[in-house]
């Protein structure tokens, strides 16, 4: 069959509609038929149009301060987007009830916007606001931002890779009301991965069948507190977390480590259907993975403490070596009431965690060791309902949760971030056991495929010591896509840089001639593809004998000062700075 063009497509789509209508079957073809909202207009990262059509697209900055309003539907074509007119921020104009403004892109995960960690990439302080299918990058405070009303986003994958002063707050802020995250995922480096409660708003907000990530701040760098994976709190009410699976995967300790889940000052609020677990090779930090207080924060002390929440459903996994970890710590008191606790799993050295005090009725608890051990012979998918059929609007449907939907979005957005790629459903079934049929869905598949040419990571590093130098060696395990490889080191406690790019497309080994001195230097690989870097390899560490180099003086930090002299001439004073790199 000839491909036919878009708008040809389009009209023959019209006839078909009018036919159907006529034949009184609009009603069957509503059921069949999931159509993408028409496109009004047309952004490429290169536009430079005025009138936003597909021949001649526009910058994204252009359509919203010329063309966005109720209805109206913008289409990104395929690429990266920075700089100020290239950020997604919602503030002067406003969709309506019906009519939103949508933004979206022609084909899912191959959209960045990225903010090169000086802009926000998704600010949604409007009301009425679509987007779908896109990746948000690199905020400078925060990556994805909903703070409006009725904004809703859908299939986006937010990250943060490691800005040098880790001072990213979180990766996804939602305050407001009315705010919907859904199929959607939140990773990287940050003080939290998600908040419900920093940016205010009395709610409702949602979030849901969603992955979320925390890998903390950079080796090295200024590690924020407190550090949670899922956070409720600060007084915003009414949010609603269903089926959100949360990894706590921290590749630097925290100063003041918290538990992955954290809920405090919210009132009706829940938590339901979800699952958090910690890897064997994780850091965790915190001595437990679920803490429900009734008030914690800056803002403690305040009177207003958690009531009528439910968290029901809930999986909690600590794989063995975490011994000092508890599943979880619900605490009541200080006026709490009307909170519900009831079907709640750990798998866990420690097995079931405490559920205790006023104002919480807690039932259903299962605890041990092992699967077997915590619920005897009954099945997860039996015992708590909630992990294997999604939960919509604090419902229970029979539609199967399995797969999540951005399975494959996460992989190729971990690979971009230079993150370590890993597959959410192989997680978890190395944990609950192989997911049944019942609990599984064609339409919660795994959605759209990663760009093509994203090759896989090399596995396999090694590094031998040959005298003075360190020879790194790793297998690939594809030998079609990548065009190359880079290199980083870490020498000691330091942050690992880029070592070098020399490596062309067959290599498989470089060695290092000047490597760190009297150190521990380890290395990781990841190969480059037409469509994107892949993740990291597994990290491979030698020590290196000799007397360790002083600290180079271009790398130590400088305060700088300058005033104008006679003649408009500045005089620049520099010192170094000490307490940060």
């Amino acid at each position: 069959m000839l491909p036919i063009g878009r708008h040809l497509a389009q009209q023959l789509g019209l006839l078909v509609w009018s036919l159907l209508i006529a034949a009184g079957l609009l009603l069957c073809f509503v059921l069949v038929v999931s159509a993408q909202p028409v496109c009004t207009a047309y952004a490429s990262p290169t536009g430079s149009g005025s009138t936003c059509a597909e021949s001649s697209p526009c910058t994204v900055g252009t359509w919203l301060s010329s063309q966005a309003g109720p209805g109206k539907v913008l289409c990104l074509h395929d690429g990266t987007y920075t700089g100020e007119q290239g950020m997604l921020q919602f503030a002067a104009r406003s969709g309506t009830a019906g009519s939103p403004i949508t933004v979206r892109a022609l084909h899912d995960g191959a959209v960045t916007i990225d903010g090169q960690h000086s802009r926000r990439p998704l600010d949604c302080n409007a009301s009425y606001i679509t987007v779908q299918g896109l990746d948000v990058a690199n905020g400078n405070d925060t990556t994805l931002v909903l703070r409006g009303q009725h904004c809703t986003v859908q299939r986006v994958v937010a990250w943060a890779d490691a800005p040098d002063d880790g001072a990213i707050e979180n990766v996804c802020d939602v305050g407001g009301a009315h705010n919907l995250l859904e199929d959607s995922a939140c990773l990287g480096y940050a003080r939290k991965t998600f908040a419900a409660g920093a940016r205010g708003g009395t709610g409702p907000n949602t979030i849901r069948r969603s992955y979320l990530e925390f890998h903390g701040a950079p080796p090295g760098s200024a590690q924020g507190n407190p550090t949670n994976v899922l956070e409720i709190g600060y007084g915003q009410s009414n949010v609603t977390a269903e089926n959100v699976i949360v990894r706590r995967n921290v590749l630097s300790s925290a100063t003041e480590p918290e538990a992955p889940i954290m809920a405090f000052q919210t009132h009706g609020s829940a938590l339901l259907g979800s699952i958090a677990f910690a890897a064997a090779q994780d850091t965790v930090g915190a001595n437990r993975m679920m803490d429900i207080v009734p008030d914690a924060g800056s803002s403690a002390g305040s009177g207003f403490v958690t009531s009528t929440m439910l968290v029901q459903d809930v999986a909690i996994f600590v794989d063995p070596g975490h011994t000092n970890i508890k599943s979880w710590q619900i605490t009541g008191g200080n006026g709490s009431t009307g909170n519900v606790a009831r079907r709640l799993l750990a798998v866990a050295p420690q097995g079931a965690g405490t559920c205790t005090g006023e104002g919480w009725s807690c039932t259903e608890m299962y605890g041990g060791t092992t699967l077997g051990a915590a619920l005897g012979s009954k099945t997860i998918w039996d015992t708590l309902p909630g992990v294997c059929k999604r939960v919509v609007n604090r419902q229970l449907t029979d539609v199967g949760l399995w797969p999540l939907p951005i399975t494959a979005r996460v992989q190729a957005a971990l690979g971009q971030a230079r993150l370590p790629q890993r597959d959410i459903l192989a997680d978890v079934e190395a944990r609950l056991g192989t997911i049944p049929e019942k609990c599984r869905s064609a339409n919660g598949g795994p959605g759209p495929e990663p760009p093509p040419g994203v090759p896989v990571p090399p596995s396999s590093v090694t590094t031998v010591l040959q005298g003075t130098n360190v020879l790194v060696s790793w297998v690939d395990t594809v030998n079609t896509v990548q065009t190359g490889y880079t290199l980083e080191r870490k020498v000691g406690s330091g942050a690992y840089v880029e070592l070098t790019q020399a490596p062309g497309a067959a290599a498989r080994s470089y060695t290092d001639q000047a490597p760190g001195p009297g150190a521990q230097n380890c290395y990781v690989v990841y190969a480059r593809g037409p469509a994107g870097p892949s993740g990291l390899s597994p990290a491979s560490c030698v020590a290196v004998p000799g007397t360790p180099m002083p600290p180079s003086a271009s790398h130590v930090p400088l305060a700088c000062h300058g005033m104008v002299g006679e003649g408009g001439n500045m005089a620049l004073v520099c010192q170094p700075q000490g307490g940060r790199r």
